[in-house]
């Protein structure tokens, strides 16, 4: 039972970095842009990149709570902000204020979990 859950637990942190990965390549190229267009492309690269991986996720593995696969993600996803901020971050003037982080975060779990409810229903 708890071999079972590690096992999914580590398929969504899998799927996670993927799409954590994904997106830290793609807002490279969205740097040199000005402050709003950033803003949009981080925030709509974000939903479709995080729509895309989990769709996938949710193919193969059609019984997986939304919820709980919202909760291990949100955890995989700050794991790996903290260690790229704390390690890998170019610059210091990384803040973590609402529109660079807080809402593409709630924007990602809410699309994680509504594309699980869509392949739920």
């Amino acid at each position: 039972m708890l071999r079972n859950k590690l096992f999914k637990f580590f398929n969504v942190f899998v799927h996670t970095f993927v799409a954590w990965a994904v997106l830290m390549f793609a807002l490279n190229f969205f740097t040199s842009s000005s402050r709003e267009v950033f803003t949009f492309l981080h925030i709509l690269s974000a939903i479709i990149i995080f729509a895309i991986v989990f769709h996938s996720y949710y193919q193969a593995h059609e019984h997986s709570s939304p919820f709980f696969t919202v909760i291990q993600a949100i955890v995989s996803f700050v794991f790996f902000e903290i260690v790229y901020i704390n390690f890998f971050q170019p610059a210091p003037n990384h803040l973590l204020d609402f529109i660079d982080w807080i809402f593409p975060f709630f924007l990602i779990a809410s699309t994680i979990y509504a594309v699980g409810q869509q392949k739920s229903l």
